[in-house]
C-alpha cells in the first residue's frame, strides 16, 4: 500500500510541501475520528490505567471512564469541572460512591471519584506538534481501514487549496512582471544616453567642420602668401647681387684700364720731358763753350756757369722725379716692387675672389632658389590638393551632420515618444496585474484573470510600440551607419590630406635645404667678399703709396721747374749780357717750356690716377651696399621660408586635431550604436519577461481550473463518506 503521500499526489498531482502534507493528514485522522459513529470508535478503542488523576486527557477522544467498586468496572458519570466539590461531599445529592463514581477533567486530567484510580476508555487523537508523518505512514493504528481513505480526501482538499492559493498569488508572474518594469525603465534612461552621444558627436563634427574651414584654409592661405615673399625677396636679392656684381665689374673696367692708360701717358710725359731737359743742356753746353771761346766776361760766365748749375741740378730733380714716377709706372712694366703694381695685383686678387664668389654663389644660390621655387610651387599645388581633400572631407562631414541634425534627431524624438507610449502601457498593465494579484487573494479568479488579460492587452500594447521604438532605432542604426559611412569617407579625404600634408611636409624640409645652402653659400660668399674688402684695403693703401710717390715726384717737379726758373733769370741775365747767346737762349727755353708742358701733363694724368682710384673705391663701397642689402633679402627670404614651415605645422596640427575629432565623434556615434544595441537587448529582455508571465498565467489558469473541478469532486467525495459515517 502507497503511503498517505504518495495518495494524495495521486490525486492532485504535484505537492511538494511535505511538512503541510502531514499537518493535513494528522487533521484529517482526527475530523474523522470525531465524526465516527460511537459504536465505530468503541471498535478501535483502548484502555489506559488512572492513577491518582495522573492521566492526560490531551490526545484521547474519551469514550468513557471505569472505575472498579471491588466487583465489577462501574462506569463514571462526568461532571463539569465546577461541580468537583458536589461529588465529593456526601451530603450532596451528586456525591460520588463506589456503585456510582464520577469524572471531571482539570488542567488535563483524569480526575475520579471516589479514590482516583480507575480505567480510561478511549481513541487516541493526533497532536500538530508531534503530527502523523505522511510521507513514511501507510496505515493508521487504533483507525478503522475503512475510513483511511477519508483522512486521504481531506488531505487532498487542503493541499489543492494551498495550490490554488498559490497560483493566486504566484511570485515569478510578478517577478516577470516587475522585470518587465525595470527593463523599460532601463531602455528609456539608455535612449536618453543615445541622444547624449549623438549630440556629443554632432558637436565635436561641428567643430571639425570649422577648424578645416577656418584655421586649415587660413593657414594653407598664409602658406601661399610667405612662399610668395621668399620668391619676392630671393628676386630682390638676386638683382641686389647682380647689382653688387655689375659695380665690381664697372669699377675695374673703369679703374684699371684708365689708371694704366694714365700711368703710361704719365710716363710718357715724364719722358718727354727729360728729353726735352736734355735737349735744352744741350743748347745750354753750347752757349757755355761759344761763351768760353770767346772774351765773355766773368759775370757771362758766371750766369752760364750758374744755369748750367740749376740745369745740373733740373737734371737731377728730374730724375728723381723720374725714379718716383717709374716707381708708380713700373707696373706697366709688370715690376714686382711698384704700390701700383701691387696695388692691382691685390685688386686682381679682389676679382678673383669676387668673380669666385659670384660664381659659387650666384650660380648655386640662383639654382637653389630655383629648386626652392620650384618646390614651393609644388607645395602650392600640394596645398591645393589639400583644399580639395578637405573641402571633400567637410562635404561628406556637413551631410553627416544635416543627418544627425533631422533624420537621427527625428528618430530620436520619436523613440522617445514610442518609450513613453511604452512606459504608459507599462504602467496600466501593473496596475491589471496589481489588481489581479489583490483579487487572487481574495480567491475571485475570474476577476484575477480578467485583470491579467487587461493587463496582457496593456503589454501587448507596450509590445507595438516597442517594435515601433525598434523599427525607430532600426533606422537610427542605418543612419548612423550611413553617418559613419560619411565620416569615414571624410576621414578618407581627410587620410589623403594628410599624405598631401606629408608631402607638403617633404617639400618645405626640401626648401629649408635649399635655404640652408643659400644661407651657407651667402656665409661663404661673404667670406670671400671680406677677403677682397681686405684686398681693396690693401690695394688702397698700395695707391696711397703710389699717390705719395706721384705727390712727391710732383714736388720734384715743381723743384725743377724752380730751378729751370731760376736758370731763366740766369738766362736773361745772359741774355742781357750778350745777345749772342739769344738764339741758344731761346731755344733752351723752348726746351724747357716744352718740358714744362709734359710736367704738367704728368701732373694731370697723376690726378686723373688718384681720381680714378678713389672712383673704384666708391664703387666697391656702393657693392659691398648692395651685397648687405641683398643679403637682408635672404634673411628675410628664409624668415618667410620658417613661417610657411609654421604654418605648415599649424596644418598639420590642425588636421591632426579634426583627426582627433572625428576619431571623438565616431566613438561617440560608437557608443550611441552600442546603447541601442543595448536598448534592443532590454527590449528583449522585457518581452521574454511579458512572454514569461503571459505563460505562466495560462498555465496557472489551466491549473486553477483543474484543481477547482478535482477540488469539487474531491469534496463531495468527502463529504459523502462523512455523511456516510455518520449515518451508520
Amino acid at each position: 500500500m502507497a503511503t498517505f503521500s504518495a495518495q494524495v499526489v495521486d490525486l492532485i498531482g504535484t505537492f511538494s510541501d511535505e511538512n503541510a502534507l502531514d499537518t493535513f493528514i494528522t487533521e484529517g485522522a482526527n475530523e474523522v475520528i470525531n465524526a465516527m459513529p460511537r459504536s465505530m470508535l468503541e471498535r478501535v478503542a483502548e484502555e489506559t490505567s488512572v492513577t491518582d488523576g495522573t492521566t492526560t486527557s490531551e490526545g484521547h477522544k474519551i469514550l468513557h471512564v471505569l472505575r472498579n467498586d471491588g466487583t465489577i468496572d462501574q462506569p463514571c458519570r462526568f461532571v463539569p469541572a465546577f461541580k468537583r466539590g458536589r461529588i465529593q461531599d456526601s451530603s450532596d445529592m451528586e456525591f460520588a460512591t463506589a456503585t456510582d463514581p464520577a469524572y471531571y477533567i482539570q488542567d488535563g486530567k483524569i480526575n475520579i471519584f471516589p479514590n482516583g484510580n480507575g480505567l480510561m476508555v478511549s481513541v487516541p487523537t493526533y497532536n500538530q506538534l508531534s503530527p502523523l508523518d505522511a510521507s513514511n505512514l501507510q496505515t493508521i493504528t487504533n483507525f478503522p481501514d475503512e475510513c483511511e481513505y477519508l483522512v486521504t480526501l481531506y488531505a487532498a482538499i487542503k493541499a489543492l487549496n494551498q495550490n490554488l492559493s498559490a497560483l493566486h498569488s504566484n511570485s515569478d508572474i510578478t517577478t516577470a512582471l516587475t522585470a518587465v518594469n525595470t527593463e523599460i525603465d532601463e531602455t528609456l534612461t539608455i535612449a536618453d544616453l543615445i541622444n547624449t552621444q549623438v549630440d556629443a558627436a554632432v558637436v565635436e563634427i561641428a567643430e571639425t567642420v570649422t577648424n578645416v574651414d577656418a584655421s586649415v584654409d587660413t593657414a594653407l592661405a598664409a602658406m601661399t602668401t610667405a612662399a610668395g615673399r621668399i620668391n619676392t625677396a630671393v628676386g630682390l636679392a638676386n638683382a641686389e647681387f647682380d647689382k653688387g656684381d655689375a659695380l665690381l665689374d664697372l669699377g675695374e673696367t673703369d679703374t684699371e684700364s684708365a689708371i694704366n692708360t694714365n700711368l703710361t701717358s704719365l710716363a710718357q710725359a715724364i719722358t718727354n720731358a727729360g728729353t726735352e731737359i736734355g735737349l735744352a743742356k744741350t743748347e745750354a753746353l753750347e752757349i757755355a763753350t761759344l761763351t768760353d771761346s770767346a772774351s765773355g766776361s766773368s759775370a757771362f760766365n758766371t750766369a752760364v756757369d750758374a744755369i748750367n748749375t740749376e740745369l745740373d741740378k733740373v737734371d737731377e730733380i728730374i730724375n728723381l722725379a723720374n725714379e718716383e714716377f717709374d716707381e708708380v709706372a713700373t707696373q706697366t712694366a709688370g715690376s714686382k716692387d711698384s704700390p701700383i703694381t701691387d696695388a692691382f695685383t691685390e685688386f686682381d686678387k679682389v676679382n678673383a675672389l669676387l668673380t669666385l664668389g659670384e660664381t659659387d654663389t650666384e650660380g648655386a644660390i640662383n639654382t637653389a632658389l630655383t629648386a626652392i621655387k620650384t618646390e614651393l610651387d609644388e607645395t602650392q599645388l600640394v596645398c591645393d590638393s589639400i583644399n580639395t581633400q578637405v573641402d571633400s572631407a567637410v562635404t561628406e562631414l556637413t551631410e553627416a551632420a544635416a543627418l544627425v541634425d533631422a533624420g537621427i534627431d527625428t528618430a530620436v524624438a520619436s523613440i522617445h515618444i514610442a518609450n513613453d507610449r511604452v512606459n504608459t502601457a507599462v504602467e496600466l498593465a501593473n496596475a491589471q496585474f496589481d489588481s489581479a494579484v489583490t483579487a487572487n487573494t481574495a480567491e475571485d479568479i475570474e476577476l484575477a484573470s480578467s485583470h491579467v488579460n487587461a493587463g496582457s492587452g496593456f503589454i501587448s500594447e507596450a509590445q507595438a510600440s516597442l517594435s515601433e521604438a525598434q523599427g525607430y532605432i532600426g533606422e537610427v542604426s542605418a543612419r548612423v551607419n550611413q553617418t559613419n559611412g560619411q565620416v569615414n569617407v571624410a576621414s578618407g579625404y581627410l587620410s589623403a590630406a594628410q599624405g598631401y600634408l606629408n608631402e607638403v611636409q617633404t617639400k618645405i624640409n626640401i626648401a629649408s635645404g635649399y635655404s640652408n645652402e643659400i644661407q651657407s653659400r651667402l656665409l661663404q660668399a661673404q667670406a670671400k667678399r671680406d677677403e677682397a674688402q681686405a684686398r681693396i684695403a690693401s690695394g688702397a693703401a698700395y695707391l696711397s703709396e703710389a699717390d705719395a710717390l706721384a705727390k712727391s715726384g710732383n714736388l720734384f717737379l715743381q723743384e725743377a721747374k724752380t730751378r729751370i726758373e731760376q736758370a731763366q733769370g740766369y738766362a736773361v741775365e745772359i741774355n742781357a749780357r750778350d745777345n749772342f747767346t739769344t738764339a741758344k737762349t731761346k731755344a733752351v727755353q723752348s726746351y724747357i717750356n716744352t718740358a714744362n708742358t709734359f710736367l704738367a701733363q704728368a701732373s694731370s694724368f697723376s690726378t686723373e690716377i688718384q681720381n680714378r682710384l678713389a672712383q673704384a673705391q666708391a664703387k666697391r663701397e656702393e657693392s659691398n651696399s648692395r651685397i648687405q642689402l641683398g643679403s637682408s633679402y635672404l634673411s628675410e627670404a628664409n624668415a618667410a621660408v620658417n613661417e610657411v614651415q609654421a604654418y605648415g605645422n599649424e596644418v598639420s596640427q590642425r588636421l591632426a586635431q579634426v583627426g582627433a575629432q572625428g576619431n571623438v565623434a565616431a566613438s561617440y556615434i560608437n557608443a550611441a550604436t552600442g546603447y541601442a544595441n543595448e536598448i534592443q537587448s532590454k527590449i528583449n529582455i522585457a518581452s521574454a519577461y511579458a512572454n514569461e508571465a503571459q505563460v505562466r498565467l495560462n498555465i496557472d489558469s489551466t491549473e486553477y481550473q483543474w484543481y477547482e473541478r478535482q477540488q469539487t469532486k474531491l469534496q463531495a467525495d468527502y463529504d459523502r463518506g462523512i455523511q456516510i459515517l455518520r449515518a451508520s
